[in-house]
């Protein structure tokens, strides 16, 4: 996306983005890397071997739809087969949805080496290649198109999804009172009906572009979502035998809510 690109609006904070993106305030700023040809047998995965380095659980029953929210960009048809066919994989069932008007919109940031299309891809790749390893079934997933993530929740707590996904979000002090508990009662709502919501906790450490040097980032931080962090495992691991995951450059974000109370599991 480009410097002079809207923000998503809503009731969220103006700086949202993606944890291939970074942001400050005011922009959503994407920072998807393309990786050098010569670069990618050695320093990239697919999707099936990384599940067989962590011991990604196999044979399991299956079922269920995966709801995955979407601010911008989008996907494509083509760019799905080619990648399923890539990895031996069915093309998993995706059907968009449009939650206030704002759809999947591919292609619109062309040459822009923080395409958000990249970020919308790596969501649907991975969710369905890691559940496709599980399962043996192609994925059914719905993919929520909205400029607010409390809003998208609930569309997705309403069709009767069992797992939603969030890689958007910013730090805590750019959200407001108003709107962390806006998504925090959306998530509760989930969790009572039975969906599980999952948020990136963001991958910039602790800091991740807010005032201070320990935040924490929304929706990660809500007490009813699940945050996920991430780290980075160079496929030279593999050769020397290794299997704890190196110390990355850029690591997860960590740090403790200023308005929510830590849960009890937390402090175990």
């Amino acid at each position: 996306m480009s410097d002079d690109s809207a923000s998503p609006g809503g009731p969220g904070p103006s700086g949202l983005h993606s944890y291939l993106h970074e942001g400050g305030p005011g922009v959503i700023r994407p920072y998807w890397r393309a990786v050098a040809q010569e670069r990618l047998a050695t320093e990239t995965w697919t999707v099936p071997a990384l599940c067989a380095a962590y011991q990604w659980p196999t044979g399991l029953a299956g079922g269920g739809k995966i709801a995955i929210v979407e601010l911008n960009g989008g996907w494509t048809s083509s760019d799905m087969q080619q990648f399923f066919t890539g990895i031996s994989q069915p093309m998993p069932q995706i059907q968009d949805v449009s939650v206030d008007g704002t759809s999947n919109a591919p292609n619109q940031h062309l040459g822009d080496p923080h395409d958000p299309d990249g970020e919308v891809a790596l969501d649907i790749e991975v969710a369905a290649a890691a559940y496709y390893v599980a399962t043996g079934q192609p994925a059914d997933i719905r993919m929520y198109w909205a400029q607010d993530i409390a809003t998208a929740v609930r569309a997705a707590t309403t069709d009767g999804c069992d797992v939603c996904s969030i890689s958007w979000g910013a730090d805590e002090a750019n959200w407001g009172a108003a709107a962390g508990n806006d998504i925090e009662q959306a998530a509760t709502a989930a969790t009572a009906a039975g969906m599980v919501v999952f948020a990136a906790s963001g991958d910039n450490d602790s800091s991740d572009g807010g005032p201070n040097a320990a935040n924490v980032d929304l929706p990660a931080s809500a007490p009813h979502v699940v945050g996920c962090g991430g780290t980075r495992r160079p496929q030279v691991m593999k050769r020397y035998g290794m299997t704890t995951p190196a110390r990355p450059p850029a690591r997860a974000a960590e740090g403790a809510s200023q308005p929510f109370s830590r849960p009890c599991r937390a402090g175990s």
